[in-house]
């Protein structure tokens, strides 16, 4: 229940990623928090809050329902590195390596990204986009680094709504330093027609740099 102790890990790590994708399955309703750890992705699917910081994993996947705070998530698995499946979730700091589309939003979930770098440092698919938005929200401030002809994302949003892809390449976004370098999205906000992106409700979070964070701000 809400009033049970908050599980910590806490110092966790592995040289490789776990063979399951996932090193922890969250499925309870305590609030979970992730830090200072590497390869130590959770898959959220219980109505815990899941708390993460300064962490180094891929995969990690937020469920229907589950609300989710990432700060300073760094990913560098060659894959999808965060899906967000009908959950919320809100990332202060990303920094992702390697192929693989950094964020999907699917399933009616809300995404909400401030800060980072997308660095892909090798050879990218040409149709995979940077972000892919499903009958969802999301809204991103954050910036790619491309040093190799085919190492930027072409696609930077598929947004698929109502029966319609809507797409932005690569060459109608700003350019990071010069053309060819990466995009940036010094603001980028995708919804539905009948909506209007806004914060959460009441406080959600409390962010510290010496204490971490505080888990206990109420809806």
């Amino acid at each position: 229940g809400s009033g049970d102790p908050v599980v910590v890990l806490e110092r966790f790590g592995s040289m490789s990623p776990p063979a399951s994708g996932h090193a922890v399955s969250q499925t309870s309703g305590r609030t979970l928090v992730v830090r200072n750890s590497n390869n130590a992705n959770v898959i959220g699917s219980g109505p815990g809050k899941l708390f993460v910081e300064d962490v180094v994993a891929g995969c990690w996947h937020v469920g229907p329902g589950v609300r989710a705070w990432f700060r300073q998530l760094n990913s560098e698995n060659v894959s999808t590195k965060l899906i967000n499946d009908g959950g919320t979730a809100w990332i202060l700091g990303l920094k992702t390596e390697k192929q693989g589309t950094p964020i999907v939003t699917i399933g009616g979930g809300t995404t909400e990204l401030i800060g980072g770098l997308v660095n892909p440092v090798q050879g990218l698919p040409i149709e995979q986009p940077m972000f892919i938005v499903e009958e969802s929200r999301f809204s991103a401030v954050i910036g790619e680094s491309s040093y190799a002809g085919d190492a930027n994302h072409d696609i930077v949003v598929d947004e698929p709504r109502g029966g319609e892809l809507r797409r932005l390449y690569d060459n109608e976004a700003f350019d990071r330093v010069g053309n060819g370098f990466g995009a940036v999205l010094p603001v980028y906000a995708g919804f539905p027609h009948d909506a209007q992106p806004s914060p959460p409700p009441g406080p959600v979070a409390h962010w510290t740099f010496d204490d971490g964070f505080d888990t206990t701000a109420e809806d």
